[in-house]
């Protein structure tokens, strides 16, 4: 198929789902829904249906609304709907922090609800206009018409069933088995999703039978390269491994290979040396903030002719003297790159691949071409000292303005 045709079709089948959990989710009449969607035209509610017969309540999520209004500004409408979810209820995961929506002022401002009321309030703020998802592969949610909301005598009212009413909860949402893993992470573990349906179909079996999600996760936080590490990880016993264990290996060490510079995942929670941790819990100890350098150790970079991303990471994690910041990660320095106009990244079949723009190329940023293990051929980037100065300056004119 062509690959605008395609494009076409996936974007009509979204707006078609969405059509259907509209359906699900609305509190209206359920024939004027039907009746509406076929171009027909409504009148009164049918007082026939399962909603009309229900008994709902209204709830003023005026505040609320307000609040995801703050944190979707925040993210610039660079993020889809989980991301702000998470935000909004200061969720403790490691997406959270690659991105630093953890950092954010909106960040944990709903942490007395949960996840699933500010969904159903985000869901109705789409429907009323004042929030859009979009209908691209990656959604992305984006500011809507919020005029409205800025009436002093404006209201966002949810209505909810009496015995699902919206109400103030004392504790967080649960931590989720996918909370460790970073946008890589999440990556690598649709890899390994994909080969167990492989192993699956080839035998004729369910999925779980190869390996649980639980299993899979584990090994996105290990990391295993040979036998005795893959038998280190949850669910992965002798019998399992001689069936599957080589192939998931495989498959791991190809996605490490294309991507060297992943950081695949964080610790969502920690001891008492978890800065965030203890913060949360009470403790006064002071919170780390996000990487800069000190301008005396600029001197301290030691400049190569090429560095990967992961080297310049350990260089400026190796010379930063303050004590008072998070290690660096490589994800940040790309972000960097990018703002600048010096790199960028596509997907070609669901594979993510980077490469230097032709202002990155001026400065000298190349590809080179790497083979897998599995003898498939990819790029990676490497910087030039030009560059390399460039990051340096960037975090430590950061510590000079602030």
């Amino acid at each position: 198929m062509d690959p605008e045709d395609e494009d076409l079709i996936r974007q009509r089948d979204i707006k078609r789902l969405k059509v259907m959990e509209g359906y699900c989710r609305t509190t209206g009449c359920l024939r004027n829904y039907i009746l509406e969607y076929f171009g027909e035209e409504v009148s009164a509610p049918c007082d026939n249906c399962g909603n009309c017969h229900r008994e709902y309540k209204e709830i003023d999520m005026t505040d609320a609304a307000k609040q995801v209004i703050n944190c979707v500004y925040e993210t610039k409408g660079r993020y889809g709907m989980n991301i702000v979810l998470g935000t909004l209820v200061g969720a403790n995961r490691a997406r959270l922090r690659e991105l630093g929506t953890d950092n954010y002022k909106t960040y944990g401002a709903l942490k007395d609800h949960s996840e699933a009321d500010i969904r159903l309030l985000m869901n109705q703020m789409i429907m009323d206009g004042y929030i859009i998802q979009t209908d691209d592969r990656y959604s992305v949610v984006k500011l809507g018409n919020i005029a409205a909301l800025k009436e002093p005598d404006a209201k966002v009212l949810l209505r909810t069933y009496e015995e699902k009413e919206v109400s103030a909860r004392a504790g967080k949402s649960k931590t989720r088995s996918t909370d460790s893993l970073t946008k890589a992470g999440y990556e690598l573990f649709e890899a390994l999703r994909l080969l167990r349906m492989e192993i699956a179909r080839r035998e004729g079996m369910p999925p779980y039978i190869v390996f649980s999600d639980k299993t899979l996760i584990d090994m996105c936080a290990k990391l295993p390269s040979n036998e005795q590490e893959m038998l280190g990880v949850s669910g992965v016993g002798t019998n399992k491994f001689d069936k599957y264990g080589k192939e998931f290996l495989e498959k791991i060490a190809e996605f490490m290979s294309v991507n060297p510079d992943a950081v695949i995942s964080m610790p969502v929670s920690g001891g008492e040396d978890d800065d965030e941790f203890v913060h949360r819990r009470g403790i006064t100890k002071k919170r780390k903030v996000d990487f800069y350098l000190p301008k005396e150790d600029m001197e301290k970079f030691e400049y190569k002719d090429l560095y990967y991303i992961t080297e310049i990471k350990d260089e400026l994690n190796r010379i930063c003297s303050a004590d008072d910041v998070k290690k660096i990660v490589g994800t940040r320095i790309w972000d960097v790159l990018a703002e600048k106009g010096l790199v960028g990244e596509k997907f070609l079949g669901g594979i993510s691949q980077k490469y230097p723009t032709a202002e990155g190329k001026e400065l000298g940023i190349v590809s080179v071409d790497k083979e897998s293990v599995k003898g498939n051929h990819y790029t990676v980037l490497m910087y030039p000292p030009s560059v390399q100065k460039m990051i340096v300056e960037y975090y430590a004119n950061i510590h000079n303005e602030g």
